[in-house]
This record gives C-alpha cells, structure tokens and sequence, in this order.
C-alpha cells in the first residue's frame, strides 16, 4: 500500500514536471491574437499612447509591439504562475536610435520580493547603441525562486531622462519555469 502511493506520488511529480517544464506563462506572446487596448488581445499599455501592434516587421509571424518613444510601457498581468519556482524571461528585441534610455523587460510578483529585470544593454552588441535595426533575443533567469504573491506582472517599457530618443520592437515573449522546488509539487507522505 505505502509502496503504490509512493511511486504515485514519483509518477505525479514526473507528469507535473514535463507539463510545468514546457509551458510559457505569457498569453499572446507573439502578439499574433488582435483586439484590445493595444491591439494584442492580453496586453495592456499606459493611457499616454506609444504602444501598439504593427505588422511591419516581426521576429516571427505577422505582428509585433512597438514603443515609439522613451516613457512607451505595455504589460500584462498573470494569476497563474506556481511559486517555488525559477523562471527565465525571453524576449526577441529590436532598436532604433536609443540614445540616454534603456529598453527594460521584467517579470515580478506583486509585492517586489520575486522578479527578472532584463535591460537591453545587457546584449554586447546593444552596449553602445549600435544595435539598431536587427533582432536580438534577451532573456535571463531569476536567481531565486519565485514567491507566492496575489499576481505577477510582465511589463515591457523604454525608460529614459528628458532628451533621450528611441524606439523598439518586441516579440515572442517567453516566462518559462526553469527549476522549482519538489515540496511544491507533491504531497509529502512520510
């Protein structure tokens, strides 16, 4: 009896791990899914303007999100992530002309304790702003793992000083899990 619900609970954490593994916790993620605020079903964007979906160019299929300027901003808020969990962030970027401003993705919890800051000049290429007009894929990792919070957020802006210039292009935005705590996934039985 002990020995059946052992190697249950084995097969669970197997099953629970390939599916937890190979899901991207971004809706839309390629901006593909038309309608809303943006024009990408599931994303959302400050009320002063600048992003949007254009489908003059794309890392893949037809659309991708544009900023047009420093101060640009567009995120989307998840319920759904497990917590006990690292994560890598992804993201295909395209520049042009960023002068004085950065080009950030993030992935935090609500309360600021778990959270992947991706700045675009973490890319060499991108350092002295010659990255201009090619995609790049940025993505990096959490260094622990994510705490429980009542929602995270992915959010995408172009942060910049008065005078900074600049616009970008995002797409095929990735949140995957990467490693997770094993006392999350089962039910300890002693």
């Amino acid at each position: 009896m002990n020995f059946s619900r052992s190697y249950n609970n084995i097969l669970l954490l197997l099953i629970l791990s390939f599916q937890i593994n190979c899901k991207n916790y971004i809706y839309n993620p390629s901006f593909e899914i038309l309608g809303g605020m943006v024009g990408a079903d599931g994303w959302n964007a400050d009320t002063y303007g600048g992003c949007y979906v254009v489908s003059s160019t794309a890392h893949t299929g037809s659309y991708s999100m544009h900023g047009s300027k420093p101060g640009d901003h567009f995120w989307q808020i998840r319920s759904d992530l497990f917590y006990g969990i690292k994560y890598r962030l992804t993201a295909w970027i395209k520049v042009n002309n960023i002068k004085n401003a950065r080009l950030l993705a993030t992935a935090e919890s609500s309360d600021y304790q778990s959270s992947i800051y991706l700045y675009h000049d973490f890319i060499s290429e991108c350092a002295d702003g010659t990255c201009n007009d090619k995609w790049y894929q940025l993505t990096g990792e959490s260094l622990t793992n994510f705490k429980k919070a009542s929602h995270y957020v992915i959010s995408i802006s172009l942060r910049g000083d008065e005078g900074s210039t600049g616009e970008f292009w995002m797409d095929d935005i990735t949140l995957e899990p990467i490693e997770y705590d094993i006392l999350n996934a089962v039910e300890v039985v002693t």
